[in-house]
Parts: structure tokens; C-alpha cells; sequence
């Protein structure tokens, strides 16, 4: 070690301000010292590396967005959810899928709303359904179901997967 201070040089009457001041020519700061390889001080960021610039790997571009968007008009997922959660239902109509992107881009919302009727009375139905899209995973839910017949869980499991394998490479 070229430090003087860790040198042990420092018991001897004058020498601890001789070596103090040798340390600080030498680049060291006090000891305390990084090896007297210098000062002991954080490392100076490349502001070309920095956080900030990097696009955030969860957050969905605008392009992506558009193309999962347009991939959920393009194919009638109203019909295709009825199928799974309803099946002895007849498809009457879906309203026009909404679509909103989160703040941070992290995740895609999509609602559906799809009217129906049901086989044994012929009763008119209505289903709402969101659909949240990350990067990670999709996820079906029902936020209301006016039908008399509940959804079986495991069938809304199925239409998830659907819809996954819909949604999957369209990101």
C-alpha cells in the first residue's frame, strides 16, 4: 500500500501532518481510502446509460397498443366469450369494445359488453367483461352477468386462455 497513513507513520510527533499531506498529494483522502488509488468517491455515470433514457421493458409502446387494439376489433371476442362462459346462449350482439392504456403503459384494459339471450326462456342477457393485457399475462374477468346461470370458474378459465393465445402475438 503506498498510503502513508496505513503505513503506520502516524506516531510520530511531526509525521501525522507530513503524512497527511502526502496522502492528499498522493490523490488519498484521509484513509478512509480506496486503496490510495484515489479518492474513494462514487463512480461518475455515463448519462448515456442513465435510467431515464431506457425504455421501461413492461410498458407497452404505441405501436403495440394500436396493434392489440385493432386485434380486438378485428375479431368478435364478444361472440367467442359467450361461447365459453354461455354456451347455451345465442349471441345477439357485442357493443364496441373499450379500450384505455394505463398511465405508466404497463397495462392494457379492454371492456366488452355482450348481449345475449338464453336457451330455455329466451330471456335477453347482458355480460361485461374486462380484459387486462400486461406483458406477463392476460386476465378475463366478468364484471356483470345479468344471467340467472352463473359462469362456471373453469369456463372462464378456458376463455382466458382463448383469449391469451388471441392476444399473445399481436404484443
Amino acid at each position: 500500500m503506498n498510503c502513508p497513513m496505513k503505513r503506520g507513520l502516524t506516531s510520530f510527533g511531526i509525521l501525522p501532518i507530513v503524512c497527511f499531506m502526502l496522502s492528499i498529494l498522493s490523490g488519498c483522502n484521509g484513509c478512509g481510502c480506496n486503496g490510495c488509488n484515489g479518492p474513494a468517491s462514487p463512480p461518475i455515470l455515463d448519462p448515456s446509460t442513465s435510467n431515464k433514457d431506457r425504455p421501461d421493458p413492461r410498458a407497452f409502446t404505441k405501436e403495440q397498443y394500436e396493434r392489440v387494439r385493432q386485434g380486438m376489433y378485428g375479431i368478435n371476442m364478444g361472440q367467442t366469450l359467450l361461447q365459453r362462459t354461455h354456451p347455451t346462449g345465442s349471441f345477439v350482439q357485442s357493443l364496441p369494445v373499450q379500450a384505455s392504456l394505463s398511465s405508466d403503459r404497463h397495462e392494457m384494459i379492454f371492456r366488452v359488453t355482450v348481449r345475449w339471450t338464453g336457451a330455455v326462456f329466451g330471456s335477453l342477457y347482458e355480460t361485461d367483461f374486462a380484459i387486462e393485457v400486461t406483458k406477463t399475462r392476460v386476465r378475463l374477468s366478468v364484471e356483470r352477468d345479468t344471467a340467472i346461470i352463473k359462469i362456471d370458474p373453469n369456463q372462464l378459465k378456458i376463455a382466458e386462455l382463448e383469449v391469451t393465445q388471441a392476444v399473445t402475438p399481436l404484443l
